[in-house]
């Protein structure tokens, strides 16, 4: 479900320094995969169909990729992007999210899974933006009032500062 812009995006962002991965491909293949289903009736399955899929193998490298912890060695991590249609870039792009988040660390943005799924996903992003449309009266009066406060108690203290300053010029 997530977007193609912002998964090129996030991607993007870490193979220009705002993480740390920066894959080979291993693979990139594109094609037609059969659908089956079993076969209500005699129990058997059955080709129905077939949809065009493009799979990516990323060999995930970078400084901070080569880890080892402990008495491991030191290793490589693989990342795996899969989409229907042909769509290499969408594929790569999660291969590299895939190496970020299974990685665990938080350099950048793409290494975050909460940002990452949140913000991919155009539905859960769009919801949230349209919702602003919606009356607001409420927490714009609770601004208002803060804000009247804010500068009540500012105003107060620059009148009490005021007074002291021409407190002591009149000793």
């Amino acid at each position: 479900r997530g977007e193609t812009g912002m998964l090129n995006g996030l991607a993007y962002s870490s193979l220009r320094g705002y993480g740390h991965v920066h894959p080979t491909l291993g693979e990139l293949r594109v094609g037609a995969v059969p659908v089956r289903v079993k076969h209500p009736q005699w129990d058997v399955p059955v080709d129905i169909g077939e949809v065009t899929l493009t799979l990516c193998d990323g060999i995930i490298s970078g400084v901070a990729m080569v880890t080892a912890t402990g008495d491991e060695d030191i290793r490589l991590d693989l990342g795996f992007g899969a989409s229907f249609g042909q769509q290499e870039a969408r594929a790569i792009s999660m291969a590299i999210l895939d190496g970020c988040l299974a990685e665990g660390t938080s350099d950048g943005p793409a290494d975050d899974m909460e940002f990452v799924l949140y913000h991919i996903d155009g539905i859960e992003s769009l919801g949230f933006v349209e919702h602003l449309k919606q009356p607001h009266y409420m927490l714009f009066a609770s601004v208002m009032d803060r804000l009247a406060g804010a500068n009540a108690r500012r105003a107060e203290a620059r009148d009490a500062e005021s007074r002291a300053n021409t407190g002591e010029m009149a000793e």
